[in-house]
C-alpha cells in the first residue's frame, strides 16, 4: 500500500522523485538492523560456575543465583553484601546480566549495584562499572537489569550496598556475557597400560595421553591415575602448545587380582588456568584385569625331567 501510494504521488508530480527512492532504501536498512539485533548471540559463561557469598539468609543460598532458574534465588542478610562468580579463566567480558523472578507477586526494588571483577594474573579485585541504582520491575522490565561491562576478567563480583525491598541484596540469576579469551584447555584424550594383561606379579605402568585443545600454550603441569576413584600414581606434563600432545607414563605398581576403573586427570590442582575445568578427565572404556601370579615352584608338563626307562637285563648267551 505505501509503495502504491508513493508511486502514485510520483506519477501526478506530488512527490519528488528522489523522495521516492529515499523510503525503500530506509524500509531495507531498518530490515537489515533488525536482522542484525536478531542474529547477535552471547554466552553466559557464568552458569553454573563456581559461585560464593559474603553471606546468606535462611536458605537462599549462592548457587541458587546460576544455576538457570529464575524460582531459586540468592539473599543476604546484610549489607554490604558481595556474590562473587568464578569463570575459571579470563573472558572478554559484554554485560552483566541480573534476574529477579518476574511474577507480578514481587514488588518493584532498586538495589545498589558496584561491578567488580578480578584478571586471571591478578591478587585482587578493581572496579569494572561503577555503583548505582538499579531498578527491577516486573512490569518494566520483566524483574532484569543488563549492565554493559568491558574487559577481561576470571572472576565478577557484585557489591550491593542497598535494597529498597528485604534483607539486603537479592539475585535470582548472575549472568555473565561474553567469550573465553586465549587461554589452554587440557584434556586426556587416551588412557592404556603395560602389560596389557598383567597378573598379581608384575608392575603396572599407566599411558595417560593429553592434549592442549586450547588456543593457547599451556604451563607444565601433572596427571594424576586413579583405580576405583583412589589416586595410584601421578607423572608430570610438559608445558603444551596450542593443539599439541604428549604422553606421560604413570606408575602404578603391583596391584592385586580383580578387575579396576582405570582413570586419569589433568592439572588436578587447578594450576592452570582454562578456558574449560569441566573436561579435564578421562574414564579407560575397559577395565584393567589383573590375574593371579603364577606359582613359582610350579612347573609345565614340557619342563618336568623324563624318568628314565628301566632298562632289561642282558640275557646270558646260549650254550
Amino acid at each position: 500500500m505505501i509503495l502504491w501510494l508513493v508511486a502514485a504521488l510520483t506519477a501526478v508530480g506530488l512527490l519528488p522523485v528522489a523522495a521516492a527512492h529515499a523510503a525503500p532504501t530506509e524500509e531495507k536498512a531498518a530490515t537489515q538492523t533488525e536482522t542484525t539485533t536478531e542474529t547477535r548471540t552471547t554466552v553466559n559463561l557464568a552458569l553454573k560456575k563456581p559461585i560464593e557469598a559474603s553471606s546468606s539468609t535462611q536458605h537462599y543460598f549462592a548457587p541458587n543465583a546460576n544455576d538457570g532458574s529464575v524460582n531459586t534465588y540468592w539473599e543476604a542478610s546484610a549489607h554490604p553484601s558481595t556474590l562473587t562468580v568464578k569463570l575459571g579463566a579470563d573472558a572478554n567480558l559484554t554485560s552483566v546480566v541480573l534476574k529477579l523472578n518476574p511474577d507480578p507477586a514481587w514488588s518493584t526494588r532498586t538495589q545498589t549495584i558496584e561491578v567488580l571483577g578480578r584478571a586471571q594474573s591478578a591478587d585482587g579485585f578493581s572496579t569494572v562499572e561503577a555503583s548505582a541504582d538499579y531498578t527491577f520491575s516486573p512490569a518494566s522490565n520483566h524483574n532484569t537489569v543488563t549492565i554493559p561491562v568491558s574487559g577481561r576478567y576470571a572472576d565478577v563480583r557484585l557489591k550491593i550496598s542497598a535494597n529498597s525491598s528485604g534483607y539486603a541484596g537479592q539475585v535470582a540469576e548472575f549472568e555473565v556475557n561474553g567469550e573465553p579469551a586465549p587461554n589452554p584447555d587440557l584434556t586426556v584424550t587416551d588412557l592404556s597400560w603395560q602389560p596389557a594383561q598383567p597378573s598379581e606379579s608384575d608392575a603396572i605402568k599407566v599411558a595417560a595421553t593429553v592434549r592442549n585443545t586450547g588456543s593457547a600454550a599451556s604451563a607444565a603441569t601433572t596427571v594424576d591415575v586413579s583405580l576405583g576413584g583412589t589416586v595410584a600414581g601421578s607423572a608430570k606434563v610438559g608445558a603444551l602448545g596450542a593443539d599439541e600432545s604428549a604422553t606421560a607414563s604413570v606408575d602404578i605398581g603391583k596391584r592385586a587380582q580383580g578387575s579396576y576403573t582405570v582413570s586419569a586427570v589433568v592439572d588436578p590442582d587447578d594450576t592452570v588456568a582454562e578456558q574449560n575445568n569441566d573436561n579435564n578427565s578421562r574414564t579407560a572404556g575397559t577395565k584393567l584385569t589383573v590375574g593371579r601370579a603364577r606359582d613359582p615352584t610350579s612347573r609345565s608338563p614340557a619342563s618336568r625331567p623324563t624318568r628314565p626307562t628301566r632298562q632289561s637285563a642282558p640275557t646270558s648267551p646260549s650254550r
